[in-house]
C-alpha cells in the first residue's frame, strides 16, 4: 500500500471529527512515514526523508480532488485545513474544535450550546490560553506523537528535509469569519474543564456559570446572566457554590458578585453566604465591582464590600453610597 493510500485511508476510516489542520495531516503522515506500515500493512513509496515533503504535498493535492473534501483558509504553505463530508455553514464550532487542540467555546456561543437563552448573536466565542503555553502545549503533544524526538530534538531535520519541527504546531487561533458568522477568541490565563459533545469542546456548565459574571460583556452584559441565572438547575447550583468555595480558580470577588446577586437581589438563603461575607471583610480596592468591566460607582453594598455599578441592582445595595 502506498502511503498516501494509507493516509487517506486513515482519513476517511478512523478519523471521526468534520475537519482537520494542515499540521495534524502532516503530522499523521510523517509518523506513518517512520513506522513504515499501516495496519500492519507494509508501506510503499516511502525511500527517504528528503523526499516526504514532496511525496505529502502530492497527496494533498490528489486528496483535494476528492468531492467529499474542501479544502479552507490558503496560505502561502497550502491550506489551513479542510473540511471532511461537511456543508458550508455546518457547524462551525465542530471545525473549531478539530482545528484548534487547545481551548473551548466559551461565554455566549457555550450559552446557546446548552440551551440557556435563545439564539442572540451570531458570534462563536473560541476561549484559548496565550500565544506561549499554545506553542508550550503544542510541541509536548508533537513530542508525544515523535518520542524519538525527546531524546534527540534535532532528529526531525536529520529525518526530513524542509521540515522542520515547528511546521507541525497548530497554528494559533486567529478572529475571522466563516460562512457569515464571527469567530471571537478570548485569551484566559487558565482554562476551565470541559465537555465534549458530538466533537465539540464546550466549557463545563458549571465553570460557565461563573466566567460569564466575570465577563459578562461576552454574553450580552449583566442583565443577561441575571436572566440567565433565574433558571439555574439546583444541582448544578451546588456545584457552582462547591467550585466559588473551594477550587483555586475561584478569587473573593467572584464570591461576592455571585452571593450578592443571590443573596439580595434573588432573596436566596445559603449557610456558606455568612462565610463568604466574612472574607469579604476589609477588601477594598477600585476593582471590587460588581461588573468588571464599567466604572467604579459610589453605590456600595457593606455585606458584600463591592461596588454596585448596574443601575437595576443599584436598590438591593445595603448602603446607597460611599
Amino acid at each position: 500500500m502506498k502511503i498516501e493510500e494509507a493516509c487517506k485511508s486513515w482519513l476517511f476510516d478512523e478519523y471521526c471529527k468534520s475537519a482537520i489542520s494542515r499540521q495534524d495531516l502532516l503530522s499523521i503522515f510523517l509518523r506513518m512515514w517512520l513506522d513504515k506500515k499501516y495496519r500492519g500493512e507494509k508501506l510503499t513509496n516511502i525511500s527517504d526523508g528528503k523526499k516526504a515533503l514532496r511525496v505529502f504535498e502530492r497527496f494533498c493535492k490528489g486528496l483535494l480532488k476528492d468531492r467529499k473534501i474542501r479544502a479552507q483558509k490558503w496560505s502561502s504553505k497550502g491550506f489551513r485545513y479542510i473540511t471532511i463530508n461537511s456543508n458550508p455553514g455546518e457547524n462551525i464550532e465542530k471545525i473549531l474544535s478539530a482545528t484548534y487542540p487547545i481551548g473551548y467555546i466559551g461565554y455566549i456561543s457555550a450559552i446557546k450550546h446548552y440551551n440557556l437563552i435563545g439564539n442572540i448573536s451570531n458570534s462563536i466565542y473560541f476561549v484559548t490560553v496565550d500565544r506561549n503555553t499554545w506553542k508550550r502545549v503544542c510541541l509536548k503533544n508533537i513530542y508525544d506523537r515523535f518520542p524519538e524526538l525527546k531524546k534527540n530534538k534535532d532528529l526531525f531535520q536529520e529525518l526530513f528535509e524542509n521540515i522542520d519541527i515547528e511546521d507541525l504546531i497548530a497554528t494559533y487561533p486567529v478572529e475571522e469569519t466563516i460562512d457569515l458568522s464571527q469567530v471571537v477568541i478570548i485569551n484566559q490565563k487558565r482554562l476551565s474543564p470541559e465537555e465534549e459533545w458530538n466533537n465539540v469542546r464546550v466549557e463545563s456548565l458549571p465553570y460557565l456559570y461563573i466566567d460569564i459574571l466575570r465577563n459578562p460583556k461576552y454574553c450580552g452584559g449583566l442583565g443577561q446572566v441575571l436572566q440567565i441565572y433565574t433558571s439555574i438547575d439546583n444541582k448544578v447550583f451546588e456545584e457552582v457554590i462547591e467550585i466559588l468555595d473551594k477550587d483555586s480558580r475561584s478569587t473573593n470577588i467572584d464570591k461576592a458578585r455571585f452571593g450578592f446577586i443571590f443573596e439580595k437581589i434573588f432573596q436566596l438563603e445559603n449557610h456558606i453566604f455568612l462565610k463568604w461575607k466574612e472574607e469579604q471583610l476589609f477588601k477594598r480596592g477600585g476593582t471590587r465591582k460588581l461588573v468588571s468591566y464599567l466604572p467604579f460607582e459610589s453605590t456600595y453594598d457593606e455585606d458584600w464590600n463591592i461596588s454596585v455599578n448596574y443601575d437595576l441592582a443599584k436598590p438591593y445595595a445595603s448602603s446607597s453610597s460611599i
